[in-house]
């Protein structure tokens, strides 16, 4: 047996030990996410002073975000690694549409800082590869498509991965066709399931953002008879980071007043 042969056998054996300890935790971890009857109450909330006692029970109740996002980007790190590029990758992508608008003057400094997900430096975003592609006319979906397409080819092997990314893909594409009216070639993100040609068929009265939350949520449900695989680590943490992501977009409507 060649050493390279074994070297893959020993990867393959550490990567199942480490996915089946992680099953092992996130399993004691789910039942402490945010059920949607709290979720609905947050969001019902009238202002910043009625939405902190309602958030004093959580991990979220001091309104700040960066140890939460910090702790659960750690904790992927230490039990499922093989996922942290696709979480992260997509704090990226967040980031960059808010550095773009940075750059093109449309937010100011301290607007930017706030909607960060990550502190950085805001000298030198220019040089971004993402931002470097993003074209004039689209560039928020130009910066989408770069992410997309980095991460479904690193995923693409992980059947849940690969099934929401579809979904998400999808309703990329279709969100763009309403927008533009017409398929886009040069922003068209590749490795979706919807065939172009059946974009035109979309209504303009579908709820696409509502529309993908559901069919994501379907398919993570889809497969809540596994407990121990890829499929549960990855639905812990998807919905772990849009519990942040959502608790993160209450807090700041409320301190803007709305």
């Amino acid at each position: 047996m060649s050493d390279k042969k074994v070297m893959n056998d020993k990867k393959v054996m550490n990567d199942m030990r480490d996915i089946c300890f992680a099953s092992g935790v996130v399993a004691c971890l789910e039942n402490k996410l945010l059920s949607k009857s709290k979720r609905e109450e947050l969001g019902s909330a009238k202002d910043l002073e009625t939405l902190r006692p309602l958030l004093a029970d959580t991990p979220y109740n001091d309104l700040n975000l960066e140890n939460p996002l910090k702790e659960t980007f750690d904790l992927l790190k230490e039990i499922a690694p093989i996922f942290y590029d696709f979480f992260s990758l997509r704090f990226e992508a967040h980031d960059a549409k808010i550095l773009y608008r940075y750059m093109t003057g449309e937010l100011k400094e301290e607007e930017t800082k706030e909607l960060l997900f990550t502190k950085r430096e805001l000298r030198g975003i220019e040089d971004m590869d993402p931002i470097k592609k993003a074209m004039p006319d689209f560039p928020m979906t130009t910066i989408d498509k770069y992410y997309f397409e980095q991460i479904f080819s690193n995923y693409r092997q992980i059947p849940i991965v690969r099934d929401v990314l579809k979904i998400e893909i999808d309703q990329a594409n279709m969100r763009s066709f309403l927008r533009l009216g017409k398929v886009e070639e040069k922003i068209f993100i590749e490795n979706g399931d919807l065939d172009k040609s059946k974009l035109s068929e979309i209504s303009v009265e579908r709820n696409l953002d509502e529309e993908e939350k559901e069919k994501i949520e379907r398919k993570l449900e889809d497969e809540r008879y596994l407990v121990v695989g890829h499929e549960p680590v990855f639905r812990y943490f998807y919905r772990k980071f849009d519990e942040i992501s959502f608790v993160r977009e209450i807090i700041t409507l409320k301190r803007a007043g709305l």
